[in-house]
């Protein structure tokens, strides 16, 4: 299960040329007191519960009330005493007093929050009081799915599709909005915690690999940069490369597809060196090494401009060999 929709730690923006840099990672208030002292002594209170309806009575003596009589005198299934045995029992010597103590005992389960399950053969309402009873809302779409954002502030996009589907099945089985609020809340930032987990994991090897080019890093590098810029990859393409292929295979091979690119018009030159005329290979050597800027890159080994360069000259000696030999 993945509710990340991608977006979480490496964003960016989705239309411009990653480089790589994005492999790389780019390069309360006191004591809380105690609690307002100890509020004093709780006061007696009074003794005792106060008993159910009065004191008993010792019984002895005197006729019963006239209510009695109307009370049976069986005993039903499932219980002790008869009805009349356990108005006896209580002491109730009225029919008001009775009454209080079912009022009583009406109000105490009322106010307990007990709620009856529905069972077998339920009837719709009887459901529908229940679910609402426990919290379940009106519709999938009313369970509020928690929003998380990025370093930056900005919201992470989320696997929408999922989360969905999850609070449909909720709604149909009668999960409470506060439960799955809550699940939903732990799971996607436990989700999102392993993905930060593995991206900074990815990004250490990353490093790691490039550093070992030694003294073929920058080169290699610019190599990267220019492969990424050439076949369109994004900083997300990069990121799903990194972890699909891994850091090293990754960077090796756009190292390797970068030989033959540079961020400017040498690739172009590239192409047209084939068939190229002595003459106008040592034209273009005399304007490069003129060119600071890409005199200073030629001298690097792995560059572009340093392959540029390296043709050009090949195709210099090699018709100076042939004036040669012929």
């Amino acid at each position: 299960m993945d509710f990340n929709g991608g977006g979480a730690g490496e964003g960016g923006n989705g239309g411009e040329a990653g480089t790589v840099d994005d492999i790389l990672g780019g390069g309360g208030g006191g004591d809380a007191g105690a609690g307002g002292g100890e509020g004093g002594d709780a006061g007696a209170g009074g003794d005792g519960a106060g008993g159910e309806g009065g004191d008993a009575g010792a019984g002895g003596g005197g006729a019963d009330p006239d209510f009695y009589s109307a009370l049976s005198q069986e005993t039903g299934e499932g219980e002790t005493a008869s009805n009349l045995d356990y108005v006896k029992a209580k002491g109730f010597k009225d029919l008001d007093g009775l009454v209080k103590a079912y009022r009583s005992a009406e109000k105490g389960l009322h106010d307990s929050g007990r709620i009856k399950i529905p069972g077998e053969g339920a009837s719709e309402a009887e459901v529908a009081e229940y679910r609402k009873a426990i919290g379940v809302p009106e519709k999938p779409t009313d369970y509020a799915v928690p929003e998380f954002k990025d370093a930056a502030g900005n919201p992470i996009e989320l696997n929408t599709a999922m989360t969905e589907r999850i609070t449909v099945a909720a709604h149909k089985i009668g999960v409470p909005k506060a439960a799955l609020e809550q699940l939903l809340e732990g799971e996607i930032k436990a989700q999102l915690e392993e993905h930060d987990a593995q991206v900074a994991e990815l990004t250490k090897q990353a490093n790691a690999h490039v550093q070992s080019w030694g003294a073929d890093r920058e080169a290699k590098m610019a190599s990267v940069n220019a492969a990424a810029k050439a076949l369109g990859l994004t900083k997300p393409d990069l990121a799903n490369l990194r972890a699909a292929l891994g850091p090293a295979k990754m960077l090796d091979m756009l190292a390797k597809a970068g030989e033959n690119y540079n961020e400017d018009t040498l690739i172009e030159g590239d192409r047209k060196s084939f068939g190229m005329k002595p003459e106008e290979a040592q034209k273009e050597l005399d304007a490069m090494k003129a060119d600071k800027s890409i005199s200073d890159k030629i001298v690097v080994r792995g560059t572009p401009e340093h392959q540029r360069f390296n043709r050009l000259l090949d195709i210099v000696a090699s018709a100076a060999d042939r004036v040669a030999a012929s």
